[in-house]
């Protein structure tokens, strides 16, 4: 047993993982993403959004790449992927230029399949931070509305 474990041993080659991607190598899947995507072409902007995500480490370019990743899944009609990375992005990465849209979306999908509580509780979750993107009176009057659906829904359902 031991010869066949040293055997083993001396043929095998073990390699190391690959490390995390550099600033700048982040840097660069990041700005393909970004040229795919302004080019229409989702599945290689997903590739690149990936590789920052997977092997990013502790890049500023990480939220902002899984944002667009979920955001491309938004609009292709996956909410069931898109979700759960806008739910990684207000919990493990709330930075300011991600967290309000990542809200948002995860707004818009509860809405768009009835869940108007959720919905709502995600609005409120939401801080303004660029009060440009989202206005908070624009998003007041969302919510308002999301509140008289939540109510026609449990009318409708008695």
């Amino acid at each position: 047993l031991n010869r066949d474990k040293a055997r083993y041993e001396e043929q095998t080659t073990v390699r190391e993982l690959e490390p995390d991607l550099t600033d700048a190598e982040a840097e660069r899947y990041f700005l393909a993403g970004d040229a795919a995507l302004e080019a229409g072409n989702f599945t290689t902007a997903l590739t690149n959004y990936t590789r920052v995500v997977t092997d990013g480490g502790d890049s500023e370019y990480v939220p902002l790449a899984l944002y667009k990743a979920a955001r491309i899944y938004a609009i292709s009609g996956e909410a069931d992927l898109a979700l759960p990375l806008f739910e990684m992005i207000v919990n493990d990465y709330p930075v300011p230029e991600t967290y309000d849209g990542a809200l948002k979306s995860m707004s818009d999908i509860h809405a768009a399949a009835g869940q108007f509580g959720e919905a709502v509780a995600s609005l409120d979750r939401m801080v303004f931070i660029d009060q440009e993107l989202f206005n908070p009176e624009d998003i007041a009057e969302d919510r308002e509305e999301l509140v008289r659906e939540a109510e026609r829904a449990e009318g409708g359902a008695e």
